[in-house]
């Protein structure tokens, strides 16, 4: 994901270069070459002179927006380095939010008999009054193993044999048994018009906190958050293959900002580092500990969009 400055607002491209005046991970420091090459950057924002250096393309981004590996920050925070040091490290109430949301968010997996089970997207457990039960994901996840027939919901069968689909709570990237929860019911989903979110129903699974979503009105460049899900490969070679180390289908912690509330298509827009595989992804207000949306997509590389709590709550009500 890029920082494209004509996209982004003034206020915004000032808190980025804040953060990347304060970066001082030595893998960050070891792609910049030198400390400072960071000054030649932040030069290069400034003036909207994006895309003259592929050096720029390939650090800022990940640089100031991370994507930490979930396993790693359970057991030793120390993978966090400035700016989000003092933000979701040394803040004990900001990391136990994070702490208590990573297991409740798992990845969908395919799995035919045939072929090494498939990862399709991210998901998590929602909140519902009534049961703590439910997972959501997008539902351009959700068209690789489930369609509408007949007017019912129905899983997709292979050569006439259904296909066992579910979500894997493990940290990946191998299919863990004893964390996969098979689905056993289609309770929503749309192919045809938005929101782009799909629900399911497995077995009740002790240990397991469902994600609360976050009703009340947020701020646009002033609410900070984090996403949590599986970043996979793209088609195409990114910027973001190279700072994860090829380590794809793995949970991950990426931090950032949510950029703007588009309230009347029920949207909200971030710029957290994120990849295929990352759709589904539950979006985390760092302040409150619930989910403020879900991840949809990103568009022109340069900020990702997601369905808002609003919408999900109203389709969880429904349910």
């Amino acid at each position: 994901m890029a920082i494209n400055t004509l996209l982004t607002p003034k206020s915004v491209v000032k808190n980025l270069l804040d953060e990347l005046r304060k970066v001082d991970n030595p893998q960050v420091l070891r792609k910049l070459n030198c400390e400072n090459k960071k000054t030649e950057i932040i030069d290069f924002i400034v003036n909207n002179r994006w895309g003259c250096d592929p050096l720029v393309e390939n650090v800022i981004p990940f640089s100031i927006r991370p994507a930490f590996r979930a396993e790693r920050y359970v057991s030793d925070s120390s993978c966090v380095y400035l700016p989000w040091r003092d933000k979701i490290e040394n803040n004990s109430k900001n990391r136990n939010k994070i702490l208590k949301a990573i297991p409740s968010v798992g990845r969908i997996v395919i799995d035919d008999g045939e072929s090494p089970p498939r990862f399709a997207g991210t998901g998590w457990l929602v909140f519902h009054p009534n049961t703590n039960a439910i997972v959501v994901t997008n539902c351009h996840v959700a068209v690789q193993f489930a369609e509408i027939k007949f007017g019912d919901y129905q899983f997709k069968n292979k050569n006439s044999y259904p296909i066992r689909v579910g979500i894997d709570f493990s940290y990946g990237p191998e299919l863990i048994e004893e964390n996969f929860v098979e689905f056993t019911e289609i309770l929503y989903m749309d192919m045809y018009k938005e929101p782009d979110i799909a629900f399911f129903r497995i077995e009740h699974r002790n240990g397991l906190n469902a994600i609360e979503l976050d009703l009340k009105p947020i701020k646009a460049n002033t609410t900070e958050v984090v996403t949590i899900g599986f970043p996979g490969a793209d088609e195409n070679p990114t910027p973001f293959d190279t700072f994860i180390d090829h380590d794809y289908c793995i949970k991950r912690v990426s931090p950032g900002m949510i950029l703007e509330i588009r309230d009347e298509e029920n949207l909200i827009e971030h710029d957290c580092s994120t990849s295929p595989g990352s759709s589904g992804s539950v979006i985390l207000n760092l302040k409150t500990g619930k989910a403020v949306g879900i991840h949809d997509e990103n568009l022109a590389g340069s900020y990702g969009v997601a369905v808002s709590a609003q919408k999900m709550n109203d389709v969880v009500n429904s349910i």
